[in-house]
């Protein structure tokens, strides 16, 4: 179970919906009680064995790539922009022991379409999309 509101929000919903006042602090216990604690969501799951091996692979068969050719890649790791405000004050109502479940997980802008391509002159590496920390 996954609650994407603060408990200033939820304290407010509840007031609106029921017409009885809680304060914030009542509604963060509450969650505490069943188990729900705020956290911030992770961005993207950290990498396995798998990951690292598939692309170490993945480096090897490119390694004699011209500079032409790398010049038509897109890093994740070069400068990053935000369509929108990110103030890492995002938090989410989560149970102990579920921070890298699929629902506790932020989903990031993708560029380009569904293949990852961005237009003629750039692809992106789908593998190296999650690499750097945001």
């Amino acid at each position: 179970m996954v609650i994407r509101s603060t408990a200033s929000n939820l304290s407010r919903l509840l007031s609106s919906a029921t017409g009885t006042t809680v304060s914030r602090q009542t509604v963060y216990r509450r969650l505490g009680h069943i188990g729900l604690y705020a956290r911030r969501p992770v961005r993207c799951v950290p990498l396995t064995a798998t990951h690292s091996r598939l692309r170490l692979t993945w480096s090897r068969e490119h390694a004699l790539w011209t500079p032409q050719q790398w010049s038509s890649v897109m890093f994740s790791d070069e400068s990053r922009f935000s369509l929108q405000s990110d103030s890492h004050q995002t938090l989410i109502w989560r149970a102990p022991g579920t921070r890298y479940h699929q629902e506790n997980t932020i989903e990031r802008y993708r560029y380009g379409g569904a293949d990852g391509s961005f237009g003629e002159e750039f692809f992106l590496v789908p593998e190296l999309t999650c690499m750097f920390r945001v």
